[in-house]
């Protein structure tokens, strides 16, 4: 009889641990993935040399849209910053995405 009992309470308690297993991992999944971020820093790069800014004026340029296309496709799926500015120079900018400091002190 006691034989019994500990069988049973081991079945209940498999039963529980599987079940707490099935949730754990439907609720792991539903879970939302984090976004994917790309920073592009290169020098010399003006606001009209890619294609995804150059479509938004009067002055497109094939050889800009041809050179550009994958950033263009990665632009239609992001978000576009458009009121960001950087300094004439590159160094300061790469120094205070480094740094967290402002050019000024650079």
């Amino acid at each position: 009889m006691a034989q019994l009992r500990a069988s049973a309470v081991l079945a209940v308690l498999a039963l529980l641990l599987a079940a707490a297993g099935a949730t754990a991992d439907a609720t792991r999944e539903a879970a939302p993935s984090k976004p994917h971020l790309f920073l592009i820093l290169q020098d010399d790069l003006g606001h009209y040399n890619v294609a995804f800014n150059a479509d938004r004026t009067d002055r497109p340029s094939a050889s800009v849209r041809s050179v550009s296309s994958s950033i263009t496709a990665l632009a239609r799926e992001g978000i576009i910053l458009d009121r960001h500015y950087v300094h004439w120079h590159c160094s300061p900018s790469r120094r205070t995405l480094l740094t967290g400091r402002l050019p000024l002190h650079h």
